[in-house]
């Protein structure tokens, strides 16, 4: 038998039952190794979903329960022979018939559950791993070379590195338990390094729960895009102008968005770029009462002569971290958005515009009062795509 816990070929004989070795590692050690990571699991309070992968340790102590379980049977079938049994033939035929019926329900039992696991993980999309090789193939395509990567959870580290070969250098952050000072002088240290970060969310309500990070980016940085790539969030943050990390207005505007909305005024990095660059736009908000209502922000570039829109970013303020129904009766919020103006956009004039939309009905735009009337857009500012190489 398998680690000596079957019955030998040779007169029906269990090995066990001369030798005693292997059906005791598998009646004492076997439970111990099954249960104790269990309990130190429920002592430490690690019983949430994303550690019970930790519990493949105690599978090879089940699988040799099970096979103890099926040498009883055996055994028992056999006469029962083994000592530790104590029973009479027939008893031990009984025993095996019962026995027998149990054990191969449950082993019926797992192997359809490995079976149908197995299944998943091979032709289930539900399943598949988060797709590094792809976040990573568009890092080597777009990025600069003066760019850098965060990891927001450094257990990362290894299955991204395996993808990524390129120049840009990858920061596994927060390190150790997650503090707020030493995320952000590590994080100040990184920004002043790259003018472009790439930022890989998985896993932060287990390794950075106050999303420190995340906040971070968001208050110092200019998000350009947020996407899912099947279970990971793959973010793109520009703070390539470091004036736009200050809190100071560019343009008062004073303009009332709807009736418990103001934007007191904004800032703009610059009004004359070229295609592929980025406008980082910082919007200073502020209402008079809670609101109940959550907006999101949209920001379009529109040729100046009409046309089809060129670009666009659409979040709720804040990155997504400050909905509307979080700000506090005049407080002043400072919302960062980066507008990526895109690589194909021929070079000429056009307009930015900005708004706010309710969150479940993008039609549903507030109303802005300016002085030459109520409108749903604002003209921000007049861009100027220049020609490449100027």
């Amino acid at each position: 038998g398998v680690l000596g816990l079957g019955p030998s070929a040779a007169g029906g004989r269990p090995p066990a039952d001369r030798h005693g070795i292997g059906f005791a590692v598998a009646t004492w050690v076997a439970p111990i190794g099954l249960l104790v990571p269990i309990l130190l699991m429920w002592v430490l309070g690690s019983t949430r979903p994303a550690y019970f992968k930790f519990m493949l340790i105690s599978a090879p102590f089940f699988c040799l329960l099970i096979a103890r379980g099926w040498f009883v049977v055996a055994a028992s079938a056999a006469g029962g022979r083994l000592k530790s049994l104590r029973r009479t033939s027939s008893v031990g035929r009984r025993l095996s018939a019962v026995g027998g019926l149990l054990m191969a329900a449950l082993t019926a039992l797992i192997l359809w559950g490995s079976g149908r696991s197995l299944a998943n993980v091979y032709w289930n999309p539900a399943y598949f791993r988060a797709d590094y090789r792809t976040i990573a193939g568009r890092i080597a395509r777009e990025a600069p070379a003066d760019a850098g990567v965060i990891l927001d959870a450094p257990n990362q580290w290894e299955v991204f590195t395996y993808y990524h070969k390129g120049p840009q250098p990858v920061y596994p952050i927060p390190k150790g338990q997650p503090e707020a000072a030493a995320v952000d002088a590590e994080l100040n240290e990184i920004a002043a390094r790259h003018g472009r970060l790439y930022a890989i969310f998985w896993g932060e309500a287990e390794r950075d729960p106050e999303r420190l990070v995340e906040s971070w980016l968001n208050s110092h940085a200019f998000k350009t895009s947020d996407e899912w790539v099947m279970e990971v969030r793959f973010v793109v943050y520009e703070t390539e102008d470091g004036e736009q990390t200050t809190e100071e207005m560019g343009t008062v505007s004073d303009l009332a968005f709807g009736e418990h909305i103001t934007l007191k005024g904004y800032r703009l990095s610059g009004q004359e770029l070229t295609a592929g660059e980025i406008v980082q736009v910082t919007l200073f908000w502020q209402t008079k009462q809670t609101l109940s209502q959550r907006y999101k922000v949209f920001l379009h570039l529109i040729p100046e002569s009409g046309g089809a829109m060129v670009g666009q970013q659409d979040s709720e303020p804040g990155g997504d971290l400050r909905p509307t129904t979080t700000w506090r009766p005049d407080e002043v919020v400072v919302d960062r958005h980066g507008l990526v103006v895109p690589t194909a956009t021929p070079a000429g004039r056009y307009t930015l515009l900005l708004g706010l939309y309710d969150l479940t009905d993008p039609a549903a735009r507030l109303p802005i009062t300016t002085a030459a009337g109520v409108i749903d857009a604002l003209p921000l500012a007049t861009i100027d795509v220049l020609p490449p190489g100027e």
